[in-house]
């Protein structure tokens, strides 16, 4: 009889369970088809009738738009003994990130491992995304070796991210290695179009054709790897950069044969191709055929068409396209801001000061002047002598409150420069360095073989940013770095600051130095074993650097060993190279540092 009673009860209580079940999905649906004011009344609703549970908590923390909203959350979730899971931290985690809080989402990492949870890949991925958003390589790095430590598996998101954040950082090797994980199937990853977009971006940022060109050719003998539009789009967009015109005409037919469809993305990437080869008539014409096929443009193939046509000073048929979309009410914004590039580029100031007060008296507040505007004004206004102007403009953004960028500076220090106002050209230097812009093209020279900075005048520490820069981006293409001092002295600059920074360029190298004494230069004295010969004992190519002063120049040459040994005539014995370590060596690179 106790039995039966029992099993009674069971048969009664399973189909309230169900039931439960299935209120519980009701809600969880009807709160993730919610947002905003909505679903948080709704859910207010749930938490007084206690039906509230984790998963519906996690629905509205994936609807909360800040930290501070899913913070609250977190609180309301104790308060009803509610336990959080690693959902619920990952979502508040994203959330962090898309702030680029990333104290928060690391806290967010930290609070999962103390309730004695696992953070999952998607919150290492989304962790590694952020520093990558951030420009953070080191740190993504980190925790990416984070995530593997922690026996985790990389997803095809993780490794598009880091392929992604590689290249974005120059690091193109490092981004190749993670590719090449993905194709040789580690982690059981199957190579997807997705990392061969990311791929094709990588070379096409790092300017090498031929790589992704091979790219496209391995790309069909992968069978896991669908080419698509996107795809597409990002080795059209690559060709339209380093390669040929042909290439890009050839792969617009490819997509034809193929069956893949032109998106809007394509069209524009097509149009401004066309644009750029002054092929207009063309470019237009694209431009219509993506009209009848039904694609309606949007504000960014309308900026590309009105940026063609202003380049060849076609300013009825860019005024055209711009009432357009004033008509079609898309953000006039960039469009603007290309008809005002166009009008200045060609001295007209008066149209262009007129599109300006029409676009700062719109009513939408996206449609008023960007940063481009003003920086194209102000070169404008340089260009045709009138630098003052161009100053004058600088108090207009400070008022405006627009947040400044490096080729506004870049153009703002030349109008300083043209209206000689030093003082105020070395205040707004320093605020960019501040700003982690690198506006050096402002006080660089190039020659055929030697690069001029000059940094007169600079803090030690915008000196030694420039300088750092000026080695990696122009440096090594060059031969001999001139670095302009000023013949007072206004900042200390010192041997081991400059060794370290080539040296941090110089990575792979082995590196022998000769420097000459100079007033404002602190010798560094170099050890015996460095005047060896630099070859021994090092696989690694040989770099010789001469550091000298003159005249308030630091002249920084280098020649790789094997070339200095070709033009010294020397021979293979060691006597012949310690020979040249100890004389020849040293009146060689005082003959480099003359010329």
């Amino acid at each position: 009889g106790a039995g039966k009673g029992r099993q009674a009860a069971q048969e009664v209580a399973e189909p309230e369970e169900w039931e439960k079940e299935k209120e519980s999905k009701v809600i969880f649906q009807k709160l993730r088809a919610l947002r905003g004011r909505q679903q948080r009344e709704y859910f207010d609703e749930v938490c007084r009738a206690g039906k509230a549970n984790v998963f519906h908590c996690n629905a509205v923390m994936s609807g909360s738009t800040s930290i501070s909203q899913g913070e609250e959350l977190l609180d309301r979730m104790k308060a009803l003994e509610i336990s959080p899971d690693v959902v619920t931290y990952t979502n508040l985690l994203s959330i962090a990130v898309r702030e680029r809080r990333m104290d928060v989402a690391e806290r967010m990492i930290e609070q999962m491992v103390e309730s004695g949870l696992k953070p999952g890949t998607h919150a290492f991925s989304s962790l590694i995304d952020g520093y990558g958003k951030m420009g953070k390589l080191p740190q993504a790095l980190e925790a990416f070796d984070r995530m593997l430590k922690n026996d985790l598996v990389p997803n095809e998101y993780t490794y598009t991210t880091l392929i992604d954040l590689c290249s974005k950082n120059g690091d193109v090797r490092r981004a190749e290695h993670y590719f090449n994980e993905v194709l040789e199937h580690k982690h059981g990853l199957q190579p997807t179009e997705m990392v061969f977009t990311a791929m094709i971006w990588a070379y096409s940022r790092s300017e090498q054709l031929q790589r992704l060109q091979h790219l496209l050719e391995i790309m069909d003998d992968v069978p896991t790897v669908k080419p698509d539009t996107r795809l597409y789009n990002a080795a059209l967009s690559g060709l339209d950069k380093i390669g040929e015109f042909e290439d890009v005409i050839n792969l617009q037919n490819l997509m034809k044969e193929k069956g893949i469809p032109m998106n809007m993305v394509a069209y524009s990437t097509l149009i401004d191709a066309y644009g750029k080869r002054g092929r207009v008539k063309e470019a237009e014409r694209l431009f219509h055929e993506m009209v009848s096929l039904g694609h309606e443009p949007d504000a960014i193939a309308y900026c590309t068409i009105i940026d063609v046509l202003g380049k060849v000073a076609n300013f009825d048929g860019a005024i055209k396209y711009f009432k357009e979309m004033k008509e079609k009410g898309l953000k006039l914004q960039d469009a603007g801001a290309a008809i005002i590039d166009a009008f200045c580029r060609n001295g007209k100031l008066s149209q262009a000061e007129s599109l300006l007060a029409e676009l700062r008296a719109s009513p939408n507040e996206i449609d008023h002047p960007s940063i481009v505007c003003y920086t194209a004004l102000i070169a404008g206004y340089a260009n045709i002598g009138k630098p003052k102007t161009a100053i004058t403009l600088n108090k207009e953004v400070a008022g405006a409150g627009l947040a400044t960028d490096e080729g506004y500076y870049m153009v703002y220090l030349q109008a300083l420069n043209s209206a000689k106002e030093w003082a105020r050209a070395r205040e707004a230097f320093q605020e960019a360095v501040d700003e982690n812009y690198e506006p050096f093209c402002s006080c660089v020279t190039e020659g055929r073989d030697i690069i001029k900075l000059d940094v007169h005048g600079m803090s030690p520490a915008a000196a030694g940013t420039a300088v750092d820069w000026a080695l990696r981006a122009r440096w090594k293409k060059k031969k001999t770095l001139v670095i302009v001092t000023g013949k007072e002295k206004t900042y200390t600059y010192d041997f081991n600051t400059l060794r370290a920074q080539v040296e941090s360029v110089l990575l792979d190298c082995h590196v022998v130095w000769s420097v000459r004494d100079g007033a404002m230069f602190s010798r560094g004295k170099l050890k015996d074993e460095e005047r060896s010969s630099p070859c021994s004992g090092s696989n690694r190519l040989c770099v010789l650097i001469a550091v000298a002063i003159k005249g308030g120049r630091l002249v920084v040459t280098s020649l790789e060993w094997h070339k200095f040994r070709r033009r010294a005539k020397l021979g293979t014995k060691k006597e012949d190279e310690s020979k040249a370590v100890a004389g020849d060596l040293d009146q060689f690179l005082d003959d480099e540092l003359d010329r």
